[in-house]
C-alpha cells in the first residue's frame, strides 16, 4: 500500500480539531473584550474642568508625507495649556522653515531645540533626549507625537485624561496608516499595522508607541528616562521596558489614534519591516518570541 495514502490516526484528528476549537474560542473571546473596550471609552466623555499644562515634543527631521497639514493638526489643538517643543538635528533642516510658517500663524507657545548630530544612539533618541533637557518650567505631563501624524482636535486630552487615574502611569495611542488611492504596498503596510493595532487594550500588557504617548513628569524621571535612551535606536520600547521594569502600568486610550500616510514602495515595505523585526528582537525578545510563537501556532 502507497504510504501517502494513509489516513491520519484518528486521536491527532481529536488533538488537532480540539486546539482549533480552542483557539477560535480565544480569539472570539478577545473580540467580544475589544469591541466592549471600544464602546466603554467611547461613551467616556472629556471633563470640563482644566487640563494640566503639557509639553508635547515633536521630534522633526527632513519634510515627512503631508508634513505641514500634519504639524499644523498639533497647532489647532484643543488644548490650552500646551507648550510645542519641536527637536531638530540642526536649525538648517527644512523642516524649521515648516515650523517658521506655522508659528507665524498661530499663537500657541513654541520652543526649538536644536539638539545636534547624534554619534552615540539614533537621532530620534537624541532628539527626544535634547528636548527634555530644555527646562520644564510648569510642565506636569510630558507628551510625544510623531511629525507624520496627525492628531485629531481632542487627541491632547483624551491622552491626558486618561493620567488623571493614579494606576496609570503612561497612556499610548498608536497610528492608523491611510495608504493612497492604489497603493498595494501601502496597504499591505496598513493591514500589517492594524493587526497590531488589534492587540492593543484594556489589559496590562501593552506597548508604548512612540508616535502618540504621555506621562507624568514625576514617573518620567522615576522609571530612569532619559537616561535609559542613551546609547538607544529606539524610544518606545525603552519607556515600555522601563515601565514592565517598575511595576507600572501603561493604559492604551483608543481615540488617541494619529492618522499617518502610507506612502510606500515595495522597498520601503521590506525596509520597515526588517527595521521593526530587528529593534523588537533586540528591545523586547519576550515579545518578538510571543509574535514569531504565536504567529507560527496560528498557521498550525
Amino acid at each position: 500500500m502507497d504510504s501517502r495514502n494513509k489516513e491520519v490516526p484518528l486521536p491527532w484528528v481529536i488533538v488537532a480539531a480540539t486546539f482549533a476549537l480552542f483557539q477560535g474560542s480565544l480569539m472570539l473571546l478577545f473580540a467580544w473584550e475589544q469591541r466592549r473596550f471600544l464602546r466603554s471609552r467611547a461613551a467616556a466623555p472629556l471633563p470640563e474642568g482644566n487640563f494640566p499644562p503639557v509639553r508635547l515634543i515633536v521630534p522633526c527631521r527632513g519634510i515627512d508625507p503631508q508634513m505641514e497639514s500634519n504639524l499644523q493638526a498639533l497647532f489647532e489643538l484643543d488644548y490650552p495649556a500646551l507648550e510645542l517643543c519641536f527637536a531638530l538635528e540642526s536649525l538648517t533642516d527644512p523642516a524649521a522653515e515648516v515650523i517658521a510658517r506655522l508659528r507665524a500663524k498661530f499663537s500657541c507657545a513654541v520652543r526649538i531645540v536644536e539638539a545636534g548630530l547624534a554619534t552615540s544612539r539614533g537621532q530620534k533618541v537624541h532628539n527626544l533626549m535634547a528636548a527634555c533637557r530644555e527646562p520644564r518650567e510648569d510642565r506636569d505631563i510630558y507628551a510625544f507625537v510623531d511629525s507624520d501624524a496627525r492628531p485629531h482636535r481632542e487627541w491632547l486630552k483624551r491622552l491626558v485624561h486618561r493620567l488623571e487615574s493614579r494606576k496609570v502611569a503612561a497612556v499610548t495611542g498608536y497610528r492608523w496608516y491611510s495608504p493612497p488611492a492604489g497603493s498595494w504596498p501601502g496597504r499591505v503596510i496598513s493591514a500589517l499595522n492594524n493587526t497590531v493595532l488589534g492587540v492593543l487594550g484594556p489589559h496590562g500588557f501593552n506597548l508604548a508607541w512612540g508616535g502618540a504617548w504621555a506621562i507624568r513628569y514625576e514617573t518620567f524621571r522615576q522609571i530612569g528616562l532619559p537616561q535609559a535612551w542613551s546609547g538607544s535606536l529606539s524610544d518606545d520600547l525603552i519607556v515600555s521596558r522601563q515601565l514592565q521594569a517598575h511595576g507600572l502600568k501603561l493604559a492604551f486610550e483608543p481615540h488617541a489614534l494619529v492618522v499617518s500616510p502610507a506612502v510606500f514602495s515595495w522597498e520601503g515595505v521590506a525596509e520597515f519591516l526588517r527595521r521593526q523585526f530587528l529593534v523588537v528582537r533586540n528591545y523586547t525578545p519576550r515579545w518578538w518570541h510571543l509574535a514569531f510563537w504565536g504567529g507560527a501556532l496560528s498557521q498550525l
